[in-house]
């Protein structure tokens, strides 16, 4: 007889999962690529990426904070060149916020590093569990991923 699922329980630790693999990877990546960015700061770079030129109140929605601290934030990657604000003239009263080269370099730093640590685990799993098991993974992952996607279009 199947055991059934407890969805709560499997989506807390997904979370609990996720989050500490990126602050374990963010923290070693910044140790490596030698910027001193705090766990925020990179987390914001990531949002900006992966929006691609946000305004400041869609950067607060994302990371559930005040236009106020966003704005802090923006202000401190801009003192270190890593993101620069852009005002649009068609939309006069919102801030974009885009990466620079150096804000881009970063990112992508983090991303490799964890992307190659991520490999790491993938491969330890598939000899510890077989191939089949990571295929699983695999169709989840990117299942989850257009989810997430679709999501993101309603923020």
């Amino acid at each position: 007889m199947d055991k059934e699922i407890n969805y709560p329980k499997l989506a807390r630790e997904i979370n609990q999962l996720t989050l500490l693999t990126q602050i374990i990877h963010s923290t070693k990546a910044i140790k490596k690529i030698r910027y001193d960015l705090t766990q925020s700061q990179i987390l914001f770079l990531r949002f900006v990426k992966i929006f691609k030129s946000p305004t400041i109140s869609d950067l607060s929605k994302a990371i559930k904070s005040t236009p106020s601290f966003v704005s802090r934030l923006t202000t401190q990657l801009e003192d270190g060149n890593f993101v620069k604000r852009i005002h649009k003239p068609k939309f006069r009263k919102e801030v974009f916020v885009e990466l620079t080269a150096k804000g881009n370099k970063v990112v992508e730093q983090i991303e490799d590093f964890d992307a190659n640590r991520r490999i790491g685990v993938l491969k330890q799993i598939s000899e510890d569990l077989g191939i089949d098991k990571v295929k699983v993974i695999e169709d989840v992952v990117y299942h989850l991923s257009g989810k997430i996607k679709d999501d993101i279009k309603f923020l």
